[in-house]
């Protein structure tokens, strides 16, 4: 179970200096933590002794992704480019072209519709989980390359992932956050960031969640509560 208390300490250590409208931020791996940790939160800040009277006020309490918006400052996926909603709905007038080289995807998926939305599923995977194959197409993107005999595995994936970047306009989100990021570590700290972060309960954390982690704790403060079922690899 997670200790409830270093979430306590978090949310307490320095709340009397924060302004009193000041978002507080808290990621939690799933749905089952965010319902447990919420009344867990209300019961012991702000109740009044042997009342369970306590409101959970002013904390957003979100997931890994969470930790994308904050850094990209007020960017919802109604305004995202690189939003999975907004991929699938270009991927398809990609698909239906008549002319399109990836008709085989169609009949594989059952309808343009449905392969649409398993490559936007796919390629969002890519941008968390392998942000560093995304950075290398945009650069072959940039420079009208190939990927060679090396990457043929991938090559129909690159090839439909340059027609998707090329009607987007911008460049994906694993570009982007490379250079956000690198603007923190020298610490360059825009106004939107909140003063502090938590990370609980997480028993793993994508590369990118990383990437973005490390950055943010050149500026702000950044407290990672990790939980591990196994006391063999905790020690």
């Amino acid at each position: 179970a997670l200790p409830i208390y270093p979430v306590i300490d978090y949310l307490s250590n320095g709340a009397s200096e924060l302004d009193l409208f000041e978002s507080q931020y808290l990621i939690v791996p799933t749905a089952g933590v965010k319902a447990w940790l919420a009344p867990q939160i209300a019961a012991r800040i702000g109740s009044t002794q042997g009342n369970n009277d306590g409101v959970l006020m002013n904390v957003h309490i979100g997931y890994a992704g969470m930790l994308n918006k904050i850094l990209r400052g007020g960017i919802t996926d109604e305004d995202d480019l690189w939003s999975i909603d907004n991929m699938t709905m270009v991927l398809l007038g990609i698909l239906s072209n008549p002319a399109s080289e990836f008709s085989s995807l169609a009949v594989k998926h059952g309808g343009n519709l449905r392969a649409a939305r398993a490559i936007a599923d796919r390629f969002d995977r890519y941008a968390a989980r392998r942000p560093s194959l995304i950075r290398e197409w945009e650069r072959a993107h940039k420079t009208n390359e190939l990927l060679g005999s090396d990457n043929s595995h991938v090559e129909w994936q690159y090839a439909l992932w340059r027609q998707l970047r090329t009607q987007i306009g911008i460049p994906s989100w694993p570009a982007r956050t490379a250079e956000l990021c690198a603007q923190l570590i020298k610490g360059e700290s825009p106004s939107h960031l909140p003063s502090k972060l938590m990370v609980a309960a997480m028993g793993t954390l994508s590369v990118s969640a990383i990437e973005i982690l490390s950055a943010l704790g050149a500026v702000i403060d950044v407290d990672v509560l990790c939980v591990n079922p196994s006391p063999y690899l905790s020690t």
